[in-house]
């Protein structure tokens, strides 16, 4: 099972999230309060999957998924965000996220998102 590193800076969020991936199986899941936080987890950790919220302290998500993307490449970086729009979703992608979840979309679309 993939190991998932889960960046938001409400406690409430991501607790929740958490509750949903361990639903549907993922129980190696670490989490952080802010993007820089988020930064050095992966670093130290090296998680298959990251979920970064887009607006975060000390670091945002966009911020984050840059830093991560230059220590590993090839990981698997989702967005995530609670606003529809097609120019955040761009921003997201052209900083180096996979994809782009919706929060009120995170129960339905969670699991294929991260794979494995």
């Amino acid at each position: 099972m993939p190991r998932i590193l889960l960046a938001d800076d409400h406690q409430f969020v991501r607790d929740g999230l958490i509750r949903i991936l361990r639903s549907v199986g993922y129980d190696d899941v670490i989490a952080a309060e802010d993007g820089r936080r988020a930064v050095e987890l992966f670093t130290e950790e090296r998680p298959d999957v990251v979920f970064l919220d887009i607006q975060m302290p000390e670091l945002d998500g966009l911020g984050a998924c840059r830093e991560i993307r230059a220590v590993d490449p090839d990981v698997r970086i989702i967005i995530m965000t609670m606003h529809e729009a097609d120019d955040v979703k761009q921003v997201a992608l052209e900083s180096g996220a996979n994809d782009y979840l919706l929060k009120s979309d995170a129960p339905a679309r969670i699991k294929d998102m991260v794979g494995g």
